[in-house]
């Protein structure tokens, strides 16, 4: 597929690759240790060829979930996702029209994405289904039109998310959200969606258009980690990008940044209580903490709630790495 947001378009040739199924063997040693795992990367999980045989080893210890574009879906695969128990499918869609969709996510067909959706829905036992709409000023007029898609098709939530990772000029000038404030059109339409949602009783999840300070950024990188193809070990998928230097375009500007080495799951605990990652987590944990203790006080004037919870921000910076990405901004 060749989806216009993706960053694969930038990838040479040589990271192209699938995780080998040693390596997810190795990493399923430590599935005791988390609630869920969620099967994604860069790419189709469907695609790969030992994907429901990942399935059932991870589904011995924890829920397992997935994203994908819903093109591989067949009868075949929905009927495999139900009987080993998937706790949770996402269909990521981008619009309520085929020619909507099929000019943002290129290579896909909206029509038998559809098809394959309903044929999900119609199984006894079947996992809990999300679509995942990833809005951009070239779809953001469908968003209405898509919840009530959503409730029609009997589909259990729709998440909207915001094109968090810009890097090139076509990501910036779609992405919908602001560094200042965003256009009113948008978040009219937003709102709107809300209320179709409403009407509709379409469980409905949104971001903001606006950059905001938060304690944690959305990704939880305290508690969660993610596994690059080789094993590499990141608190997030925006540092785990297969670039040396990682492309970023924040707020205007140009950014590459370096990317971390945080340590590979071939020596796991080695690397979860490596320098490094020790004291990425600990920037975060002690910002929350931090931020904690402000409403352990008795009694506090929204005035200087608010001085408080900025002194806690400016103490506490989050990461170097973590600044010039919109995720940790709640975008």
């Amino acid at each position: 597929m060749k989806c216009i947001m993706c960053p694969s378009k930038l990838w040479k040739e040589e990271v192209k690759k699938e995780m080998k199924f040693e390596v997810f063997e190795e990493l399923s040693k430590y599935f005791n240790h988390t609630k869920i795992v969620h099967l994604q990367g860069w790419g189709e999980p469907l695609n790969h060829p030992r994907f429901f045989d990942m399935v059932e080893v991870a589904k011995e210890k924890c829920n397992v979930g997935l994203t994908t574009n819903g093109m591989f879906l067949n009868e075949k695969a929905c009927k495999k996702i139900v009987e080993l128990g998937v706790d949770y499918v996402a269909i990521s869609i981008a619009g309520a029209t085929s020619k909507t969709h099929e000019s943002i996510r290129k290579g896909t067909n909206f029509d038998k994405i559809m098809e394959n959706v309903k044929e999900l829905l119609k199984l006894k036992n079947r996992p809990r289904i999300i679509f995942t709409f990833l809005v951009n000023k070239l779809n953001i007029d469908e968003l209405p039109d898509v919840v009530e898609l959503t409730a029609k098709l009997g589909v259990d939530e729709l998440v909207v998310t915001n094109l968090d990772y810009v890097f090139d000029e076509i990501t910036d000038k779609i992405k919908v959200f602001s560094c200042k404030k965003p256009e009113k059109k948008y978040v009219k339409i937003i709102d709107h969606a809300k209320k179709v949602a409403k009407e509709k009783k379409v469980k409905l999840r949104t971001h903001p258009l606006q950059l905001e300070d938060r304690v944690i950024c959305d990704a939880i990188p305290t508690k969660s980690v993610t596994i690059s193809v080789e094993g590499d070990m990141y608190p997030c998928i925006y540092l785990g990008l297969p670039f040396k230097k990682i492309p970023r375009i924040f707020c205007g500007n140009y950014f590459e940044i370096e990317r971390p080495n945080f340590g590979n799951v071939f020596d796991f605990w080695k690397s979860w209580n490596g320098k490094e990652y020790v004291e990425f987590r600990e920037k975060y944990e002690r910002r929350v903490k931090e931020y904690n203790k402000i409403f352990d006080e008795a009694f506090i004037s929204p005035y200087s709630l608010q001085s408080k919870i900025r002194m806690v921000f400016e103490k506490n910076p989050i990461p170097e790495v973590c600044k010039t990405c919109y995720k940790a901004y709640g975008i």
